[in-house]
């Protein structure tokens, strides 16, 4: 679900996955650095799809993803102007601005910005967004657990949270390429 986000797919339920593993976490069950490196893994590995998408299919991907995304024209156009004038920067702030990330991504590889740097930018940025979320939900699962006095049960409701996020992502999955997929008749 981390690869499909940080490859820009919009609507990932992450942070259902983000509650699950923090209630984990909270538990002792999962260590905080562990999760967190295997995310920002994930995110990467997720970023240099993007960036190879990018590379490969260049303005057609950049096109089709607006399209299905929802992403205005003005929208791609700003992306590709901030992409141009700030380079390496706007990789690391796309990660952050929803509207700009996946459009980030593509224009990077269309531009034929150098994969290490697009790297070098990336990592930071992956790290630091999946540390602020999965840390953010451990601090809000270890609250609870303290507030409501909770000690059983956890893993039982961090798996169904995360089971939970895993059909979402699919059912999100399933119905845009349904709603995508042009009629033949």
């Amino acid at each position: 679900m981390l690869f499909l986000e940080g490859a820009g797919v919009p609507g990932m339920p992450c942070i259902a996955l983000f509650l699950a593993t923090g209630m984990l976490i909270a538990r002792g069950r999962l260590p905080l650095a562990g999760v967190v490196a295997v995310g920002a893994a994930a995110i990467l590995a997720g970023n240099l799809a993007g960036y190879l998408v990018g590379r490969r299919v260049g303005v057609r991907a950049l096109a089709w993803l607006a399209r299905r995304a929802g992403y205005r024209r003005d929208q791609a156009e700003r992306a590709t102007r901030l992409f141009r004038r700030y380079g390496g920067l706007a990789i690391l702030a796309g990660r952050w601005f929803l509207p700009l990330r996946a459009p980030t991504l593509v224009l990077a590889g269309q531009a034929g910005f150098p994969l290490p740097l697009f790297l070098l930018f990336s990592l930071p940025s992956a790290v630091g967004w999946v540390l602020a979320w999965q840390y953010g939900a451990f601090a809000l699962a270890r609250g609870t657990f303290r507030w409501a006095g909770l000690a059983d049960d956890v893993e039982l409701l961090a798996g169904l949270l995360g089971l939970a996020a895993i059909l979402v992502a699919a059912g999100w999955l399933a119905w845009t390429l349904v709603r995508h997929t042009p009629e033949r008749g």
